[in-house]
């Protein structure tokens, strides 16, 4: 799941931190959140061997991810 976390704004073309909605004590402690929260995130989703489902919590990160899945 793509919590509430890590989100992607489509008006700054950038991503979006909050900590204070991180479910990891030891990132959401962390002074550099975004780096090892958008680690975990590579780590987990690279983890399929021949698939991987994703449910986005919000709907413009899960846009952004649409928009960059080859068809």
């Amino acid at each position: 799941m793509f919590g509430k976390d890590l989100k992607y704004n489509p008006d700054t073309a950038e991503w979006e931190g909050f900590p204070e909605r991180s479910f990891d004590g030891q990132v959401k402690g962390s002074k550099d959140f975004m780096k090892l929260a958008k680690n975990t995130y590579r780590v987990l989703l690279g983890r399929g061997m021949k698939a991987c489902y994703v449910h986005f919590m919000d709907k413009d990160t899960e846009r952004y991810f649409r928009s960059r899945i080859r068809k």
